[in-house]
C-alpha cells in the first residue's frame, strides 16, 4: 500500500498522471474527488517538470492530489514501519511530533513548518488513515491489481530482471552494495537471518518473487520489502540513511533535507575496493562494475569513469528533473569486440520541437575500455553457452551410436 501511494504522489509531482490513466487504464475519477474535498491551493504541489504540457485542471488535480497522497503515504509507511522493528525506520515516524496549534515539529530540535496540509491528520491518532482515505486506497487497489497492462509489465520485470547481472565478467546493478566505510560489505538483519554483500541482493530478489506471486496479500515481510527497497537503509537501490520526503516538503531548513550516502559511493572511486567487489560476486579483478542509477554531475566536473577505468556509471538521465543537475540527458554503454565506449546524450526537449527545427538527439562518444586483442564469440558468456549445448548434443549422439 504505501509503494501505491508513493506511485500517485510521485506522478502528480512530475504532472504524470496521464500514464496511469492512459497508460494502465486506473479511473483517478474518485482520488480526485477525495482531494478537492480536504485540500486547498498550495503553492509548493504544484506539479514540476511535466512531461506533456498540462491544462491548468490538470495542474489543479496535480497540486491537490499530491498533497492528499503525501499524507496517506506518511500513514501507510507507519504500519510497515512499526511492523518491522528490523527495518530500524523509526525516525521516519514523524507526525506525531507536530505541533498543529504552533504550525512546528519537534525532531531534535522545534521547526516551523511550511507548506502544511495535514488536514487528515488527528493529533490523537495521527497514523490512522480517515474512511475516506482509506475508500481511496482500497479502490485505486483495486484497479491496479486489475490493470492487464500492468501485469504484464510486472510480469515481464519478474521474469526478465534482476537486482544484479553477470555479463562477460562484468557485475551490473542498480544503485550500490551497501557497505561500511572500512570496505567491508554492511550486513542487515531480516527475520532470523543477516544478509549481505551478493547473499543481502539474492535475498531482496526472492522478496520480490514471491510478492509478485501473491498480490493480494498486502502485509507480509515480502511485499513489505519491496517498499523497503525504495527508502529503506540497507536497499541497494537506494543507497542512502533515510529518504527525507517529509523534510524536503515541510520543513525550510536546507540541512535537515541531506540525504546522506552509503559509504559505496565513496569507496567506488578506489580500484582495490571495485576489485574485491568483483570477487565477491564470483568475477575475475580484470572485470569492470557497470553501475546504473546515480546521476553523474558532468557539469560539476564529475566523471563516469571511476576507480582507474574500473567502474563506469551509466545513469540513464533520461528523467527531464536530473537534466538540470547533470547537464547532459545520461549515457549510454556500448560493448562490442574491440571494447566498450560510452556515449553522453545531449538533452531532448521534445518530439515537435526536433521536427520543426530538425534536431536530432546528439551523442559524443569516448572509448573507455580497448582490448589488447578481439573477443571472440567463444570469449563470451554466449559462446560459453553455445559450447556447452554442442558438446551435449555430441554426448548425445555418441549415446545413439552406441545403443543396441
Amino acid at each position: 500500500l504505501p509503494c501505491l501511494a508513493n506511485v500517485l504522489r510521485i506522478a502528480a509531482r512530475y504532472g504524470n498522471l496521464t500514464l496511469l490513466q492512459e497508460g494502465y487504464g486506473i479511473d483517478l475519477s474518485a482520488a480526485i474527488a477525495f482531494s478537492r474535498k480536504h485540500y486547498s491551493e498550495n503553492p509548493a504541489f504544484y506539479p514540476r517538470d511535466a512531461v506533456d504540457a498540462l491544462s491548468e485542471e490538470q495542474k489543479q488535480d496535480a497540486m491537490l492530489l499530491q498533497q492528499a497522497f503525501t499524507i496517506i503515504q506518511f500513514k501507510l509507511e507507519a504500519a510497515v514501519i512499526q511492523r518491522h522493528p528490523e527495518f530500524n525506520m523509526h525516525d521516519r515516524l514523524l507526525l506525531h511530533l507536530i505541533d498543529a496549534n504552533r504550525r512546528t515539529i519537534h525532531m531534535d530540535e522545534d521547526y516551523p513548518l511550511i507548506n502544511a496540509c495535514f488536514q487528515t491528520v488527528d493529533s490523537k491518532e495521527p497514523y490512522r488513515l480517515t474512511t475516506d482515505e482509506e475508500a481511496v486506497i482500497n479502490d485505486l487497489m483495486t484497479q491496479f491489481h486489475a490493470s492487464l497492462r500492468l501485469k504484464q509489465h510486472l510480469h515481464f520485470l519478474a521474469e526478465k530482471g534482476t537486482l544484479f547481472h553477470l555479463s562477460n565478467g562484468n557485475l551490473l546493478f542498480h544503485g550500490c552494495i551497501p557497505c561500511q566505510e572500512n570496505g567491508a560489505f554492511l550486513p542487515f538483519t531480516f527475520g532470523e537471518k543477516s544478509y549481505q554483500g551478493k547473499e543481502l541482493l539474492l535475498f531482496f530478489q526472492k522478496c520480490m518473487t514471491q510478492s509478485l506471486a501473491a498480490p493480494h496479500i498486502q502485509d507480509d515481510l515480502a511485499t513489505d520489502m519491496i517498499w523497503y527497497l525504495w527508502c529503506g537503509e540497507g536497499s541497494s537501490l537506494f543507497g542512502k540513511k533515510a529518504m527525507k520526503t517529509f523534510e524536503r516538503y515541510f520543513i525550510a531548513d536546507p540541512a535537515t533535507h541531506h540525504e546522506q550516502k552509503n559509504a559505496y559511493y565513496t569507496l567506488r572511486e578506489e580500484e582495490n575496493f571495485c576489485c574485491q567487489l568483483l570477487e565477491a560476486f564470483g568475477l575475475a579483478a580484470t572485470g569492470h562494475i557497470i553501475n546504473g542509477h546515480t546521476p553523474v554531475k558532468v557539469r560539476k566536473g564529475e566523471t563516469p569513469i571511476k576507480a582507474n577505468g574500473r567502474l563506469l556509471v551509466i545513469d540513464g538521465g533520461l528523467s527531464r528533473s536530473y537534466q538540470s543537475v547533470t547537464g547532459i540527458a545520461g549515457y549510454t554503454l556500448l560493448a562490442n569486440s574491440f571494447g566498450m565506449t560510452l556515449a553522453a546524450h545531449q538533452s531532448f526537449t521534445n518530439r515537435q520541437k526536433a521536427i520543426e527545427e530538425r534536431i536530432d538527439i546528439v551523442s559524443q562518444k569516448r572509448l573507455v575500455v580497448r582490448q589488447s586483442e578481439r573477443i571472440l564469440v567463444a570469449q563470451t558468456d554466449i559462446g560459453a553457452q553455445l559450447q556447452k549445448e554442442s558438446t551435449d548434443l555430441l554426448t548425445k549422439l555418441k549415446q545413439q551410436h552406441h545403443q543396441p
